[in-house]
């Protein structure tokens, strides 16, 4: 009978193994190599490298430059970083859930493509309910609003001018007032 602690070294010993054999060059050529970069691994060391190579989407190497060059072929893009850092999984996953539930059951911008789409929808809102006090909703993109990223009070008055109006960008982090003027024109 073959105990736990054989299965767990025999799982172990491969799984080090399957590492072991990602890494080495017979896998094949990167699709891309980053070299001469500060590469922080946020491995158990803290440790940096200088190069890392990348083969359909996933990391197949990190080490040195001359580690490196052998996944390195002729249809491998090379990115010299000169020096430039490297830092893995960097993201912002934060959420607003309130009002995200607000967009959702109020003036919902989100899955608009820009401005035409949006004063539409603003203005259906408005008409379809014409004794709110407050049009509230969300979702929109600020890129579309260009420098500064929000859309102005004007845009706001032609569309709706009978009440006070709150729009907040996609992820709610940012709220914009339509009257009083708060922010201007």
């Amino acid at each position: 009978m073959i105990s736990r602690k054989s299965i767990l070294f025999g799982s172990l010993a491969l799984a080090a193994l399957a590492a072991c054999t990602r890494q080495s060059p017979e896998t094949g050529q990167a699709d891309l190599v980053l070299r001469d970069g500060a590469i922080y691994t946020v491995d158990a060391k803290r440790s940096w490298q200088e190069a890392v190579a990348i083969a359909d989407g996933e990391i197949i190497y990190v080490g040195s430059n001359q580690g490196a060059t052998a996944f390195t072929g002729p249809g491998t893009r090379v990115v010299d970083l000169k020096g430039r850092m490297v830092l893995p999984g960097l993201q912002d996953a934060h959420i607003h859930p309130i009002s995200g539930g607000v967009e959702a059951s109020a003036c919902d911008l989100n899955n608009l493509s820009g401005l035409p789409e949006y004063r539409a929808t603003i203005a259906e809102y408005a008409a379809a309910n014409p004794d709110v006090e407050w049009i509230l909703g969300g979702g929109w993109l600020m890129s579309v609003f260009g420098p500064g990223g929000s859309p102005s009070k004007t845009i706001l008055d032609e569309l709706v001018a009978a009440v006070d109006d709150v729009l907040a960008h996609l992820g709610g982090d940012h709220v914009q007032h339509g009257r009083p003027d708060v922010h201007g024109a």
